[in-house]
Parts: C-alpha cells; structure tokens; sequence
C-alpha cells in the first residue's frame, strides 16, 4: 500500500513511483473533480503488463459507500473510466482515490488523499483510515 501525499488532483496529474517496477501518472477531468458533473479518470503506466485498474473514491468523514469503478484499457499503458460524485457539501471533506493496481507480480493499493473546500480539491496530509 502506498499513500502519495505530494500532488494536488487540482492542479495537474499526480505521479508515484511504485519501487522499481513502474511509474503511475494519475489524472481527472475537468481537473478538481467538481461535485455533481461527471469527470474522467485516467491513469497511466509506465512498463508493467496491468491485468486491470479499480478505483474508489471515500469520503472519510460520510458514510457514504462509493461504488467501484473499474476502469478501461486503452492501451498497453493507459486505462480510464467515468467517475461521478455525487455528493455536495458545504464544508471541508475528506476524500480519498483508492487505486487498485492488479499485475503479475501482486496487487497495488495507492491511496491519493485530498480535501473538497467549496469548488477547491486539494491534496492534504492527513490520516486516512484505510484497510491494508
């Protein structure tokens, strides 16, 4: 499991470098992922033959059950899907993009945390709770 606390998914795409296998590029949009309008996802590798890519968006502070997305390949080492969240708050939230990377060798958790703040998506540093 790997949290990447280095990005903001409202600025540009995040990168991570999964020890020395593969790079991933992780990108929404429109960029922030606003609430209510459906965005896209795309995550890009490196090298690595992918079987598939599951995503998950949590907010840590709802009980809120997201679905997983499962996202399309289209290509070797690009993949997408459609995300599209469908609630709004009026105060800070967070969030976390749970990745689920399925390759020969194991399977990947990356965990991307963030804070929706009105029409602002920010990555932060806090302690998701998350299960291993």
């Amino acid at each position: 499991m790997i949290i990447v606390d280095d990005c903001s998914i409202m600025l540009s795409a995040c990168n991570v470098q999964i020890d020395d296998l593969f790079n991933l590029s992780f990108d929404i949009n429109p960029k922030g992922l606003p609430p209510t309008k459906e965005a896209t996802i795309t995550v890009k590798l490196s090298s690595t033959p992918v079987k598939k890519i599951e995503a998950t968006f949590i907010a840590t502070d709802l009980d809120y059950s997201p679905p997983k997305i499962h996202l399309s390949r289209i290509s070797d080492k690009k993949f997408n899907g459609k995300i599209f969240l469908s609630l709004c708050t009026l105060q800070k939230t967070k969030w976390t993009a749970n990745f689920m990377i399925h390759t020969d060798a194991g399977i990947w958790k990356i965990i991307f945390p963030f804070i929706h703040s009105g029409d602002r998506y920010n990555i932060t540093n806090f302690s998701p709770s998350v299960n291993k």
